[in-house]
């Protein structure tokens, strides 16, 4: 071949590859449904119908031999890189996380953990983790603050992304572009891109913009850029000869974003109980986006029941709803759905309590309990079934600082009690639909809650919950 065909021939293949091209989802990517998350309707609305959308979107990764050094034994042997790698406390706090997150009991513990990257960005602080899990697969894992947290949990990382390592030619670029909230007004995405240490350049666009260069810093970058609902590339080099597919994260609603979980090869998830049909396709799995149910919003006064909406106010807490999701997706998996939150928040001692009704096709409906402490590393649910479909009122007991704490959740109109052994009954004062009180340790406990005409309309032993 002449010098004048090879000039030609780089010239062309450069033309066609700095063209936009779309990119069609398909397989898993096109099937992996993504839940739209509603608040409460306001007071003015009596009822509404909360439909719940299939979304997908995907990040695609370019990979040309020249922009890519080889992989040099896979992420197990890349250095840990970013500014916070060496925050002791931070990434270890991410480790502590990863084992306490609520993810499928055969995928724990992880073994070989190490640290990717740490870096502090307007989205927060970031670190990306990978290790082993229990079924012998190497993962990656991102974990993120929330930069607009005004609450004691504002230093908590949340777990934002579990998915299986790339192999093969995509081993040696990883990407995750996962919506975050920002002090910006904007809409935004984080987006993290790894390679190996010796990588010279990164490059990324969008469906808005032609291929720009990445802050990276020995094959790293961390980028915040405005959410694009079309896909998000990432390449090395100029090359780009050849594709990738990955998960995109993708938000609807103003209430948080999914934590989005590969399930391991050739893996299902068994019938839980009480679930009807899981909704499992490919490596990933989550609850179909599928149906829809029309929610009671209850105004001031008119809230009798957990499982209906209340109007959204102040103190509403839904920082950590994508672990309620997670939840459900993991351990209530089912191809039809509808779910909404009934009550959040964040209580004067810190404790944080989000409630979520869920109803999983034809089956039961479920009320999970998220409750939570900024000093621990994951929340517990609580998973109730009511008989009827029907709850007035519902007792967490929470470990404290200040010690035993009981907690009780009730509908307008309904006054909590609680006694130790066989004592009399102390009433508690209501504020904002929930009641607290620290109790004495070490004796059995028991609480009621009475309507206005003094008949008991719930009661038992509360629900203890604990650290993971």
């Amino acid at each position: 071949m002449t010098d004048l065909d090879q000039r030609l021939r780089r010239a062309l293949l450069t033309a066609v590859q700095d063209q936009p091209a779309p990119v069609l989802p398909s397989g898993a990517d096109y099937r992996a449904a993504v839940r739209r998350r509603w608040p409460a309707m306001p007071a003015a609305a009596a009822a509404a119908a909360v439909v719940l959308v299939i979304g997908a979107v995907i990040v695609v990764l370019g990979r040309g031999p020249s922009g890519v050094p080889a992989p040099a034994g896979g992420v197990a042997a890349w250095p840990p890189r970013g500014s916070l790698a060496g925050n002791v406390a931070l990434t270890n706090a991410a480790m502590r996380t990863w084992e306490a997150a609520l993810l499928p009991h055969r995928e724990l513990p992880h073994s070989d953990v190490t640290v990717l990257y740490a870096e502090h960005t307007i989205a927060g602080n970031v670190v990306v983790l990978t290790g082993v899990d229990a079924l012998g697969h190497r993962r990656i894992a991102e974990f993120d603050t929330d930069a607009t947290s005004t609450t004691a949990f504002r230093h908590r990382l949340h777990l934002v992304a579990d998915l299986l390592a790339p192999t093969g030619d995509a081993a040696g670029l990883i990407a995750i572009d996962a919506p975050r909230d920002t002090p910006r007004k904007s809409n935004d995405d984080l987006l993290v891109v790894l390679a190996p240490p010796a990588t010279k350049l990164l490059e990324w666009r969008d469906q808005m913009h032609h291929w720009q260069p990445l802050p990276a810093v020995n094959g790293a970058a961390a980028l915040v850029h405005v959410e694009n609902t079309l896909s998000t590339s990432v390449r090395a080099g100029r090359d780009g000869d050849g594709v990738q597919t990955m998960g995109r994260f993708y938000p609807f609603g103003a209430i948080g974003s999914e934590i989005v979980h590969d399930l391991d090869p050739g893996e299902t998830l068994g019938p839980p109980a009480r679930a009807g049909t899981e909704s499992c396709d490919g490596n990933t799995c989550s609850v179909t986006a599928g149906g829809s149910m029309t929610v009671e919003a209850n105004p001031k006064g008119n809230w009798h029941s957990l499982l209906d909406s209340r109007p959204v106010t102040a103190r509403d807490w839904v920082e950590f709803g994508g672990e309620a999701q997670l939840y459900a997706d993991t351990f209530i998996p089912n191809d039809g759905n509808t779910f909404t939150t009934t009550w959040s928040g964040v209580l004067p001692d810190e404790t944080g309590i989000y409630l979520e009704f869920f109803k999983p096709g034809n089956d039961p409906i479920h009320l999970l309990v998220y409750v939570d402490r900024p000093e621990w590393y994951g929340g517990s649910v609580v998973d109730l079934v009511p008989s009827d479909g029907q709850l007035s009122a519902l007792a967490v007991e929470v470990p404290t600082p200040r010690g035993r704490t009981l907690d009780i959740v009730v509908t307008d109109g309904v006054t909590p009690q609680w006694r130790t052994g066989t004592g009399a009954w102390h009433s508690m004062a209501v504020r904002d639909n929930v009641a607290t009180a620290v109790v004495p340790s070490g004796v059995p406990l028991s609480w009621r809650a009475v309507d206005g005409t003094g008949a008991v309309v719930a009661s038992g032993a509360p629900h203890a919950v604990s650290p993971r």
